[in-house]
């Protein structure tokens, strides 16, 4: 266990802003590759294969706990995990850039959404929802949400001692909250895939200029 968590904490806390920019390009790179194939329609079969298997899955109490999961990743949900960042001591520091990038992730979903205008699956859908499904404002904003959280808690001596946890349990809850969209219907896995990929971008960039605006700030009063 000691030697996983020095090996994530290499990954992402020590890692150098040149390699998180050559992963926010790649994370770039990736989404617009996923939107080409999207928009000429390229991605349908591997959308219907995903869909298939989820659909499996499908039963009535499944279906409950997805639906709460789905409504804590709304953008409602995150307000309010906003608002608990600022209200618990240890992590009012961050609540500011963290509210800033998820606003910044939502208004860029919905400008993304316009554009692409790719509509949702005509399948069985468990919730109703309109508006366009590329790419999916939950996988995006819960991304940018969750991993910013982790960049800027991992770069604390309290959170090194819970690297590994943090890593495993945020993942694993972006993870879930985008399969409870495949699963509800309401989004395609491509959809899902380009929210994470840009979501992980934002996050990416905004812990590089947080710092980078810190620095600037302990610079100056030294």
């Amino acid at each position: 266990m000691v030697a996983y968590n020095k090996l994530i904490e290499k990954g992402l806390v020590i890692m150098n802003n040149k390699k998180k920019s050559l992963i926010v390009l790649v994370l770039i790179i990736f989404f617009i590759s996923i939107a080409f194939l999207s928009v000429n329609g390229h991605l349908d079969a591997f959308n219907t294969f995903v869909y298939r298997q989820v659909a499996k899955l499908i039963h009535p109490w499944l279906t409950a706990v997805l639906r709460i999961i789905t409504e804590v990743g709304d953008i409602y949900g995150i307000i309010s995990i906003i608002i608990l960042l600022f209200i618990y001591p240890k992590s009012r520091r961050f609540g500011l850039p963290i509210g800033l990038a998820v606003l910044f992730s939502h208004l860029l979903n919905q400008t993304l959404k316009a554009i692409f205008a790719i509509p949702r699956p005509n399948i069985l859908r468990l919730v109703e929802i309109g508006g366009f499904g590329f790419p999916s404002g939950h996988a995006m904003n819960n991304t940018t949400l969750y991993f910013l959280f982790l960049f800027l808690f991992m770069k604390k001596d309290i959170a090194k001692k819970h690297v590994s946890f943090l890593f495993v349990f945020l993942s694993l809850w972006v993870f879930i909250i985008g399969f409870s969209r495949i699963y509800l219907g309401v989004h395609t896995a491509s959809d899902i895939l380009a929210g994470w990929a840009l979501g992980l971008c934002l996050a990416l960039v905004a812990e590089m200029l947080y710092h980078f605006i810190e620095t600037k700030q302990q610079t100056k009063e030294n």
